[in-house]
């Protein structure tokens, strides 16, 4: 009766022009069954469960949203072909948002293990797109498309079946134009770019995302660049691994913009942190450290790349055969040009080789050799400490600084900006995988000495935050503070949280931290911290 009830609401719904929502399993058994009845407008709203199918949106504008989040509703492709598809013109108004995307199998030159978009441009929104394969994007591929790919977790896929598979994570490939920002985008494995693979006539917008620990049999571990015009901004790109070149970043016949970037324990014989060649990448405010190459630089390797203007950045602890910080080579018909400036460089000018005789050249305006003292590189904390030397010492230039930091903290706090991708200010932030039981640091930068610290977490998030004298706070109650001291010297307070055994898969439990005792002028509210349960 439940059934005949719901249909009947659709169908009338349906004849007035309205806009319906269809429930899976309650209404049809099948998500696919429900966007076969669907209208342009329509929200099919899908309950927790595994669903072993692959579907496609068939050209409709719907909203396809879980019920309970991305770790309880599962879409199974089973291995039976893509898990999801979009081919038919879809726009930004045809969403899929919340599940996990797993399972899905396309073979040799075929794209698209867990999603295809071809000739389409939907929104992919909160899913956890994990454990694909394909011969082309084993995560996500975009062919001749531009979708909004906003908020996932791309983990664990593999392209392959070639000598030439690429895009582990995503594949971007003849005249994709995506929107790629604040994504996880880790472990995925391919022959060409590990994380992201951007290929002919492809210009795509990278913005805010940590792409971590990613492998690339062949070019690229984290990101490679293939004729193409990406802009880049604000990405984490995190122990990445490639066999040939540009471990965190490749750029081949490209001209993209790289702009606060943490490029940070890579791999790679060739540009361990990034590796550029015939192209013209403008970069500005990136931080590339710990990076390893076996035959090239560790940091950034540059061969017949003309113009380029690197600024506001750090170069540290980046270890290779040559440079080790930055390499430049090429020939007569195929030179390198770079010019540095705010730039910090451990080392300095011993760190920075040019190939004799390869008409290469390399000038710079406030190259500063320093250590710049980050908070812990070594274990993935890339944030900038209280007496860093890049604190307030980068210029502001008229074209290209960034007005937030690769966080989304405010770039221009004051009348000047930090070198590198963080800029110092107020910032609560988490370390590990939220698993119950599991041990993960929660930290909080902030002004040494100004105290106490204290923690709050709410039952919820308030849909219109409260403003206050030290700035708007967002938990909705009931709210529980634990407290602690002041903020150490090195402006980087740190306490080691055991995740609860009540916290479920899906939950969000959210987080604000207030810095100092209240009505002091130097007293601040954080950032809303929102950790996801795995």
């Amino acid at each position: 009766m439940k059934i005949l009830m719901s249909l009947s609401v659709v169908l009338l719904l349906a004849a007035t022009g309205m806009s319906a929502t269809i429930y899976v399993p309650d209404d049809y058994l099948t998500i696919q069954g429900a966007i076969n009845a669907s209208a342009n407008g329509d929200t099919v709203l899908v309950s927790p469960g595994t669903y072993v199918e692959n579907i496609d949106f068939l050209g409709k504008a719907i909203t396809l949203k879980s019920d309970k989040g991305p770790f309880v509703t599962i879409i199974d492709g089973n291995r039976t072909g893509t898990t999801v598809v979009f081919q038919n013109y879809e726009g930004s108004d045809s969403v899929i948002d919340g599940f996990t995307i797993t399972n899905g199998y396309m073979v040799f030159n075929h794209p698209g293990g867990g999603i295809r978009c071809r000739w389409a441009a939907p929104t992919i929104t909160h899913n956890r797109i994990v454990s694909n394969e394909a011969g082309h994007g084993g995560g996500i591929a975009c062919w001749d498309a531009s979708p909004v790919i906003c908020h996932n977790t791309i983990a664990d896929n593999l392209a392959y079946g070639q000598q030439y598979s690429s895009g582990g994570g995503i594949e971007l490939n003849f005249f994709a134009n995506p929107t790629i920002t604040e994504n996880v985008i880790e472990g995925n494995k391919a022959p060409f770019g590990g994380g992201i693979y951007c290929g002919p006539y492809s210009r795509p917008t990278i913005a805010h995302n940590r792409i971590n620990g990613n492998y690339a049999g062949r070019e690229g571990g984290g990101l490679k660049i293939n004729d193409s015009d990406p802009e880049i901004t604000s990405n984490e790109l995190i122990g990445n691994i490639g066999l040939n070149l540009g471990g965190g970043i490749c750029c081949i016949d490209g001209d993209p913009i790289i702009s606060n970037n943490i490029v940070g324990a890579n791999l790679s014989p060739r540009g361990g942190g990034l590796y550029c060649k015939d192209s013209v990448p403008y970069l500005i405010h990136n931080t590339i450290a710990e990076n390893e190459s076996s035959d090239g630089a560790g940091g950034l390797e540059l061969v017949g790349c003309y113009q380029i203007l690197g600024r506001n950045t750090i170069l540290s602890s980046n270890t290779g055969l040559q440079g080790p910080e930055i390499y430049l080579y090429g020939s007569a018909a195929n030179n390198s040009f770079i010019y540095l400036d705010s730039v910090i460089v451990e080392g300095g000018w011993d760190e920075i080789e040019v190939e004799a005789g390869s008409h290469c050249f390399l000038q710079g305006n406030g190259i500063t050799n320093a250590d710049p003292l980050l908070a812990d590189p070594a274990n993935g904390d890339f944030h900038l400490t209280a007496d860093s030397p890049a604190r307030e010492s980068g210029q502001l230039f008229a074209n290209g600084i960034p007005w937030k930091d690769f966080e989304g903290d405010p770039r221009v706090p004051a009348s000047t900006v930090d070198i590198g991708a963080d800029e110092y200010y107020t910032h609560l932030y988490a370390l590990g995988d939220v698993i119950p039981r599991n041990a993960i640091d929660v930290k909080l930068v902030g002004t040494p000495g100004l105290g106490g610290v204290r923690i709050i977490t709410g039952a919820g998030v308030r849909q219109q935050p409260l403003p206050t004298i030290h700035g708007d706070f967002h938990l909705e109650g009931p709210i529980r503070i634990f407290t602690f001291g002041p903020i150490p010297q090195n402006g980087i307070f740190s306490y080691t949280l055991t995740v609860p055994v009540s916290w479920n898969p899906g939950d969000h439990p959210p987080f604000q931290a207030l810095v100092g005792e209240w009505g002091n002028p130097d007293t601040t509210l954080s950032n809303l911290m929102v950790m996801f349960v795995e």
